[in-house]
C-alpha cells in the first residue's frame, strides 16, 4: 500500500471514531433521578411496599463487557461503527424500535441500551423469583418480558434508551415461558405468560441503572441499595 493510501486510511479511521464519539458518546451532564410509572407516587410506592432483606442485584448478561471496549477491533466492525456514526451526526439514526408495539425479552434490549449509552443494568433478582420455573417443568424456557416500540421516528442512538425504558415503565415487565407441548404433540412449542411487575427506574449512582419492582422498592431502599433522593 502506498504512502497515500496509508494517509487516506489513517484519515477515514480517526475520522470514523470522532464521528462515532460524537454522535454515540454520552455528552450530557449526570443526573440522578427515580422513575415510576404513570400514577404512581414515590411516597405512596414506599408506603405500601414490602419490608424485609432484598435479593439483591443481578447483571445483565449482556452489560457484562467492559464500557471502554464500545467498538469493534476488526475493519468490518469498524467501518459499521463509522456507517452509524454519520447517521447520529446527521440526526438520522440506524436504530429502530418495533411499530407498532409489541412484546419482547428484556435482556437483549437492555444490553443494546448498554451499548449506545454505557450505563450498566442491573435487575432485582425478585424479577427471577418471579418467573422461577416449578419443579417438573425445567425443560421449559422461562425469560422476562416487556412490550416496547416507537413511530421509528428517532434522530439518536439514546432514543432507544427512552422507548426501551418507556416501556419497561408504562406496562412493567413480566415472565414469558415457552412450554414444550406434552410428548405426542413433539416439536410444538407453546407460550404462557406470567404476572406483570410494575417497575421502578433508579439512577442514583453514575454508570448505573437499577431496574426494581414497585413493590420491593421499600426494601432495597431500607437496605441502601438505591438511594431514593430525588423525586420524580
Amino acid at each position: 500500500m502506498g504512502l497515500h493510501k496509508q494517509i487516506a486510511v489513517a484519515c477515514f479511521i480517526a475520522l470514523g471514531f470522532g464521528l462515532a464519539l460524537w454522535g454515540l458518546w454520552p455528552n450530557s451532564p449526570y443526573v440522578a433521578s427515580v422513575r415510576l410509572p404513570e400514577g404512581v407516587s414515590l411516597a405512596e410506592a414506599l408506603r405500601v411496599g414490602k419490608s424485609g432483606p432484598p435479593k439483591g442485584w443481578s447483571t445483565n448478561i449482556y452489560c457484562q463487557g467492559s464500557s471502554g471496549m464500545r467498538f469493534n477491533r476488526d475493519l468490518s466492525g469498524l467501518v459499521e461503527r463509522i456507517r452509524y456514526g454519520v447517521h447520529e451526526v446527521s440526526g438520522r439514526t440506524l436504530y429502530r424500535a418495533p411499530n407498532p408495539p409489541r412484546p419482547d425479552y428484556v435482556t437483549p434490549r437492555l444490553g443494546e441500551c448498554y451499548q449506545i449509552s454505557g450505563e450498566k443494568y442491573l435487575l432485582a433478582k425478585e424479577f427471577v423469583w418471579e418467573v422461577d420455573q416449578p419443579e417438573g417443568q425445567r425443560p421449559d424456557f422461562t425469560f422476562l418480558g416487556f412490550v416496547w416500540g416507537a413511530t421509528n421516528q428517532l434522530r439518536r442512538a439514546r432514543d432507544i434508551v427512552s422507548v426501551t425504558e418507556d416501556g419497561i415503565l408504562k406496562d412493567g415487565i413480566f415472565g414469558k415461558r415457552l412450554k414444550w407441548s406434552l410428548p405426542q404433540q413433539r416439536g410444538v412449542m407453546s407460550t404462557e405468560y406470567l404476572p406483570t411487575n410494575r417497575c421502578a427506574i433508579i439512577r442514583d449512582v453514575k454508570g448505573l441503572v437499577k431496574i426494581v419492582p414497585i413493590e420491593y422498592l421499600k426494601a432495597y431502599a431500607d437496605a441502601g441499595l438505591v438511594m431514593l433522593t430525588t423525586r420524580e
